[in-house]
Formats: C-alpha cells, sequence, structure tokens
C-alpha cells in the first residue's frame, strides 16, 4: 500500500511540473507582473549557446517567469527575505540608537525610528528660489491682506546623528518679502527633539507636535484665546504608518496611537462643497468603542481639496489656508478662532472641485483677511504648491 501511495506522489509531482513545463512552451506570459517588466522567453536551443552556457542561463530567466506560481514564490521569498533582513536591521538599531541603519528603503535612527536622510540646501536651492518669488509676487499683488508663513521642520532637515542643520528653513524665510513677525518655524535641533514631536513610523507628527505646532501658529497669527486639551487619550494599538508602508514593513513596525481631546465650538464644516458631519474624526472617536484601524489621515482629517469651516464667530475674520497634509491636525483648532476658515490642498483642488485654482478670485469671493501658507521642505519645493495666477 505504502509503495503504491509513495508511486502516486512521484507521478503526481512529475505530472505537475510536466503540466508546467507545458504551459510555459505553449502558452508563455507576456509580462513579470511582479517585478513590472517585460517577461523572459524559452530560449531556442543551438550548439554554440549551449557550450557557452548562454542557454542553460536564459532557460533558468525563462522557467522562472514562465512556470506558473514562480512569480507569486519569487514575490513571497522575497517578502520573508526582506522582513528578516528588516527584523535584524531593527535589533542593530536598538543595539546603536545613534547611528542611521540602511536597508533597501528602509532607514532606522534612535532604535525603531523610521526616518529619512537630510536633503540639503544646494538640491533644493533652485526650487525654493522660485517658490520666494512666486510668493513673493502674490504678497505684492495683495496688499490688502495679511499673510503669514510657517515652515516645518522634520527628519529631512537636520541630520540626526550629528545635529547639523541643512538651512533651508532660514534661506526660504529670509527670501520672503514679509516683516519678521509674519514667518514662523516649527524647528526640530536634535534628535531628542524630534522623537519628541513626531511618530515613529509616519512622517507627520503626533499629538505634542501639533499642539506645539497649534500655539506657535496662534502666536503668529496673532491670535490670544487657544484651546487647552482637557485630556490625553489613548485612541487605538497596532498604528503603522505611511514610512513602515512604503517601506513594505508595516507588519514589523507598529506604534500605539494617542490623541488630545478638546472642546472645540460648534462649526458646519463642509468638505469639497458636501456637508460634513467632522474633518476626520476628532470629535466622535472618544464615544465610540471599536475605532478600527486609526492612523494620522483617518483621524484629523484628509488631504481634501477644499475644507471650509464656519463658526459663526463674527468679526473673527476670515482665513485661507494653504498647506498639505501637516495642517489636517491644525486646522479644527485654527478655526475655533476665525468666523469662517479654508483649507486649500493644491494637489486636489481642481481634481475634486473640478475648477483650476485662483487665489485673487478666490479671496475676492470669499472676503479673506489673512493667508496662512503653512508646510515642509516639499511644500516649499514642489511645483504643485505654486500659486499659478501670480504675476
Amino acid at each position: 500500500m505504502k509503495k503504491h501511495l509513495d508511486r502516486a506522489v512521484v507521478l503526481g509531482v512529475l505530472a505537475a511540473m510536466l503540466l508546467a513545463l507545458a504551459l510555459s512552451v505553449l502558452r508563455p506570459k507576456d509580462i513579470n507582473y511582479y517585478e513590472n517588466r517585460t517577461a523572459n522567453q524559452m530560449p531556442e536551443l543551438s550548439l554554440s549557446a549551449w557550450m557557452h552556457g548562454e542557454y542553460q542561463d536564459a532557460l533558468e530567466a525563462a522557467l522562472t517567469d514562465q512556470v506558473p506560481a514562480a512569480q507569486g514564490l519569487n514575490r513571497t521569498y522575497h517578502q520573508t527575505t526582506n522582513r528578516y533582513l528588516r527584523s535584524v536591521l531593527k535589533r542593530f538599531s536598538a543595539r546603536y540608537p545613534n547611528r542611521y541603519f540602511h536597508f533597501h528603503d528602509m532607514l532606522l535612527f534612535g532604535d525603531d525610528y523610521i526616518t529619512f536622510f537630510p536633503t540639503w540646501l544646494e538640491e533644493r536651492k533652485s526650487d525654493l528660489d522660485a517658490k520666494a518669488e512666486n510668493y513673493n509676487a502674490v504678497f505684492a499683488q495683495h496688499p490688502e491682506l495679511n499673510f503669514y508663513v510657517y515652515y516645518i521642520e522634520k527628519d529631512t532637515d537636520i541630520e540626526l546623528d550629528t545635529g547639523l542643520k541643512t538651512g533651508a528653513s532660514d534661506y526660504i524665510l529670509n527670501a520672503l518679502d514679509l516683516p519678521e513677525a509674519r514667518k514662523g518655524c516649527f524647528r526640530v535641533d536634535s534628535f531628542e527633539e524630534y522623537s519628541q514631536w513626531f511618530f515613529r513610523t509616519d512622517h507627520h507628527w503626533n499629538y505634542a507636535g501639533s499642539y506645539r505646532a497649534y500655539t506657535q501658529v496662534m502666536q503668529l497669527l496673532g491670535k490670544d484665546a487657544v484651546l487647552a486639551p482637557q485630556s490625553l487619550d489613548f485612541i487605538a494599538d497596532g498604528m503603522t504608518g505611511s514610512k513602515a508602508k512604503v517601506t513594505g514593513s508595516d507588519e514589523l513596525f507598529v506604534e500605539p496611537f494617542y490623541a488630545y481631546r478638546y472642546d472645540f465650538p460648534p462649526m458646519e464644516i463642509t468638505i469639497n462643497g458636501s456637508p460634513a458631519a467632522d474633518y476626520g474624526r476628532q470629535s466622535d472617536t472618544f464615544t465610540e468603542a471599536d475605532y478600527g484601524q486609526v492612523n494620522y489621515g483617518s483621524f484629523y482629517g484628509g488631504d481634501d481639496g477644499e475644507i471650509c469651516f464656519h463658526t459663526g464667530n463674527a468679526g473673527a475674520g476670515n482665513l485661507l489656508v494653504i498647506g498639505e497634509s501637516y495642517d489636517n491636525a491644525l486646522l479644527k483648532l485654527i478655526a475655533s478662532s476665525y468666523e469662517n476658515t479654508y483649507s486649500i490642498d493644491l494637489r486636489n483642488y481642481e481634481r475634486e472641485i473640478g475648477v483650476p485654482f485662483s487665489f485673487s478670485d478666490y479671496v475676492a469671493a470669499h472676503g479673506i483677511t489673512d493667508v496662512l501658507l503653512i508646510g515642509s521642505m516639499a511644500y516649499f519645493t514642489l511645483e504643485d504648491f505654486r500659486l499659478e495666477d501670480a504675476a
């Protein structure tokens, strides 16, 4: 009985191999979807190719691409290998927390902080010059508006092991034709500060960093009334942020998510022209037992093209915020001190609203009194955040 079973197993394996080989020859794949390239095809046999080993190498490459399930097995192998190597990297990083550790797209510092290398000023000086020129033209066009600029430093602005700064924040702020009192900066001068204010697995700031930024921005705007946190609440465990996901290490790097509770004043909110119960889930999450998967965007709100906040606080002014995702955690807080607050993300406005964004037309239509331009290095260098109707 055992001999018959063993023979059946052997025959089954051989049959599967022959079928796989036949499919590879008769119905070859054109694309290797795992590596996103043209798939290697079965080579033609020749004596010369055989003698030089070229045929054997080409056959091996073709079988890797063509044999059914080979790409899936290849993907599983690489995922498993990378997961193991990242776990080893994590242990090294924990042992030597004051050194950068780099593997593929993964860069660790300070035990298990997923970080970026600094972006040095010379690499982005021309982009910063173009943004300064663009913004200065807008300032000159609209002397009736109160402009404020806030630069957010993060791991790309400092070499975490030496504390050496790139100087990008000072460079762009000094190039802007605004009074010094209307220019601000969220400064990060050491890894100790960075680790206090930013997530481990995500590129955004955490509850402490965002509140620090909120108080600084309010001082910049000349607003005295600042909302104080009622409490610090544990929201969910096992958050894996954008850096972990991009590097394929979301199963290995997780962290708890905490947030401050605030007593927001009543406000009407519209997102891309439609009424919304909240921006993000900053108000209802504290009363729900099962919040589910949480991350920075799901809690504080997304990068919507247009978000409008109306408090009915007559005479408090109308604010226009043009920024990136860092301002998501600040918008409801800042909006509490204005009558109307309008947030624009220029990456998504035209696609979600249906018309190009015109700065001049928008400020006139909404009676804007104050304008806050806020973001990190990417905001001040990418063309996406350029105000196109500037002179």
